[in-house]
């Protein structure tokens, strides 16, 4: 699904050697050329699963 307002980003994260592929969903909404609200959505389980534990 792609559009005039639509974006796609791609990135990898490998600080620990493990790829990082993470999902975000971003509503931006504008009103005259200027950002009125923004949302973002993820999941951070996958996170989890790429950065070592961090508490014992």
């Amino acid at each position: 699904m792609a559009g005039p307002e639509l974006v796609k980003a791609i990135g990898l994260y490998r600080e620990t050697g493990n790829p990082h592929n993470q999902t975000y969903i971003s509503v931006v909404e504008k009103r005259d050329g200027l950002i009125k609200q923004y949302r973002d959505f993820w999941l951070n389980f996958s996170s989890s699963l790429v950065q070592p534990a961090t508490w014992h």
